[in-house]
């Protein structure tokens, strides 16, 4: 699976204006080679899903613009769309009324949400307990939870584990527990390979349906990246995508059949 980051979740767009003005996504090519993009990674066994907010772009009250993000979806002809979510507390019925909004308008596409790394704790300060009410009241509506499993300090202070179980108590589908690849953007504590055997291995045990994420392709780090995936797919037991299969020449025709005649008058041969 693959997340295009991030969509603003006010964001201004209207079905077949094919272009990014006013999404928030900054890609660098046009509208018709990211989406040809899209399709390659597809045609490879690889799901790409929209992610909309963000840090930068939800981390504050947003009216949500739900038909231009099912509308942004479907001229990409994504599988779906990720909401990330990052208000606060006192905001937690926002995520909630996001996902009761968009669930309708892309049927039989996926959908999930990111959840903070205490977002299933017992609710008190900032942000700790923000994702209960949205399991609570639209968990049946989402495919899957991406636990933020960073930017909360060392192990000292945070235990991923913990994480999984209090999701697990709200929440029964498959938990997806994130990575972030070198320097966090809180807290200062640098992933290192033992905590991610450590901590994908306890969710493995939970149920096999649960998985991991990365934060992000292409950040700089040690372990990078592919070593993290490459552990993972180790400890989940699963290959890689599928890849397209090798194209073959294409086989010689058949030759035609012919059929010689010769002429009773001229004794001209023929061949036809």
């Amino acid at each position: 699976m693959v997340l295009l980051s991030f969509c603003k979740p006010d964001l201004s767009y209207t079905r077949g204006q094919n272009s990014f003005s006013n999404t928030g996504l900054e890609f660098s090519h046009d509208f018709s080679l990211v989406k040809q993009a899209v399709l390659n990674l597809q045609k490879s066994g690889v799901s790409v899903l929209l992610s909309v907010g963000g840090g930068a772009y939800w981390s504050g009250t947003k009216s949500i613009n739900a038909p231009a993000l099912a509308a942004l979806v479907s001229d990409l002809n994504l599988d779906g769309l990720d909401i990330d979510w990052e208000h606060n507390l006192a905001h937690n019925y926002e995520l909630t009324q996001a996902i009761q909004l968009i669930r309708p308008l892309i049927p039989g596409k996926l959908l999930g949400f990111a959840g903070w790394s205490t977002g299933a704790f017992t609710p008190q300060g900032t942000y700790q307990g923000m994702s209960i009410h949205a399991m609570q009241n639209a968990g049946h509506l989402v495919d899957f939870i991406n636990i933020m499993a960073y930017d909360a300090g060392p192990p000292s202070d945070y235990d991923p584990r913990k994480a999984i179980d209090a999701y697990s108590s709200y929440y029964n589908g498959p938990l997806y527990l994130g990575f972030i690849i070198g320097t966090p953007g809180w807290g200062g504590h640098l992933l290192n390979m033992n905590e991610v055997v450590q901590n994908a291995t306890y969710l493995k045990q939970k149920s096999s349906k649960h998985g991991a994420f990365i934060w992000a392709d292409n950040k700089a780090g040690s372990p990078t990246d592919t070593q993290v995936i490459g552990k993972c797919r180790e400890i989940f037991n699963v290959s890689s995508a599928p890849q397209q299969p090798t194209p073959q020449p294409p086989k010689p025709s058949a030759p035609k059949p012919s059929l010689s005649i010769k002429c009773g008058v001229c004794q001209t041969d023929f061949k036809i």
